[in-house]
């Protein structure tokens, strides 16, 4: 019986996803913390932002799983506010955060990696507004139940070389319409727009509804792999 859970054990270890927290260097000298999930060197990436709530710092993990077996690393942003005290700066730190984070993981996949960033709830106006900064870089954008403003509309409608996918629960208004509307002035022919059952918010939806969360995960190892997402 020893014997069987020893190697049972030594079996996990191996197989376990490569999952670890990180210290993410930023211009205010205080590290952010993260989490970085390694599916080696000059694979593609993704940069993660999760939803504003303490047990939300986690709520990519579900995709996060599905892109490591994809061979996509991936890092999940945790915000200063939840962090500790440790992880406390003056001022908005959020953008030059964001900014940070991203070259942190450009720094890890490597420089001829794809990279696409995501968020869901208040994330979105930061995967936004960090692609915005930084599309040369980018080759996708997921925005999940949070809304955008003026300039993400016009960011998208500018720049037929970033897919989006927008999603949302359907009855989590008004959030469809946001969704929607990405979707409408994306230029990009792989965008797509998808719609949960129920009233899930953001990332709370991977817990409620697998199929919609292997979608999302199998369209983003499409934008950053290179092939086509299955209809």
């Amino acid at each position: 019986m020893r014997v069987a859970t020893v190697v049972a054990l030594l079996l996990w270890s191996i197989s376990a996803p490569d999952i670890g927290s990180v210290k993410i260097p930023t211009p205010s000298g205080v590290p952010l913390d993260g989490r970085f999930a390694d599916a080696g060197r000059g694979a593609p990436g993704v940069l993660l932002f999760p939803m504003c709530r303490a047990d939300a710092m986690n709520g990519w993990a579900p995709i996060v799983e599905r892109l490591l077996t994809s061979g996509v690393s991936s890092l999940q942003v945790i915000y200063r506010q939840y962090a500790g005290p440790e992880a406390r700066v003056t001022g908005d730190q959020r953008s030059a955060d964001a900014d940070a984070a991203l070259a942190y993981l450009r720094s890890r996949v490597g420089e001829d990696a794809r990279l696409a960033i995501a968020g869901s709830s208040c994330g979105v106006y930061h995967a936004l507004s960090t692609a915005a900064r930084q599309s040369q870089q980018v080759r996708a954008v997921i925005a999940l139940t949070g809304p955008h403003t003026p300039a993400h509309v016009e960011f998208v409608r500018g720049h037929g070389d970033v897919a989006v996918f927008s999603g949302t629960a359907t009855e989590d208004v008004p959030a469809p319409d946001w969704a929607r509307e990405l979707k409408a002035v994306s230029p990009n022919p792989a965008s797509r727009m998808a719609l949960a059952d129920g009233k899930a918010h953001g990332t709370d939806i991977f817990m409620k509804d697998p199929a919609y969360t292997d979608q999302l995960a199998r369209w983003i190892a499409s934008q950053v792999k290179g092939r086509p997402a299955p209809q």
